[in-house]
């Protein structure tokens, strides 16, 4: 058996939200209801449910299911709707700021996911100049990380790389 409380000072709202608790874990009943006074100087009453419920594995992975589904969807996105830089990097945008994201694969062996493409973070950035910024720079690690070279080869893969960004025509 667990127990739960929920607090509110909306009695509807904390009503809604037991009975969704309720519905979702057949087990769960209501042990005890408070409403009380918060103390303070202006007279608040707060209400409080005390519920008890038996604890269910399989539903508790449900729900760790249902929770990985909507952080996947939140934190990977599809990739028709960012700019393609290229094969591996794209932009993303939202109201505040531009993100670089790497096309990736999962590679944990053990995920029910494994070799599934997801879009990692690589950056955020108030500007499109910034983020191509970025990318030039995560280009440049990756080159080095890669190859044996010398100070030329890097400078020029950085002037391919430049000329790259600059025949995308984005205007920044």
């Amino acid at each position: 058996m667990r127990i739960k409380s929920f607090r509110g000072n909306s009695l509807v709202a904390l009503d809604k939200e037991v009975n969704s608790f309720l519905r979702e874990w057949k087990t769960a009943k209501v042990i005890n209801f408070v409403a009380t006074n918060s103390g303070g100087s202006v007279s608040k009453l707060i209400y409080i449910y005390i519920v008890e419920y038996d604890y269910d594995k399989e539903m508790d992975n449900k729900a760790t299911e249902c929770i990985d589904d909507f952080l996947k969807n939140k934190v990977y996105y599809k990739e028709e709707i960012m700019i393609k830089i290229d094969d591996k990097f794209y932009i993303d945008a939202d109201s505040n700021s531009y993100t670089l994201k790497e096309k990736d694969k999962i590679q944990d062996e053990k995920s029910k996911k494994y070799g599934e493409e997801i879009f990692r973070d690589r950056g955020y950035y108030v500007t499109l100049e910034g983020v191509l910024n970025g990318y030039l720079k995560a280009q440049t690690r990756e080159f080095v990380q890669n190859n044996e070279t010398d100070v030329k080869e890097l400078i020029k893969e950085i002037k391919k790389q430049t000329e790259f960004v600059k025949k995308l025509n984005l205007k920044v």
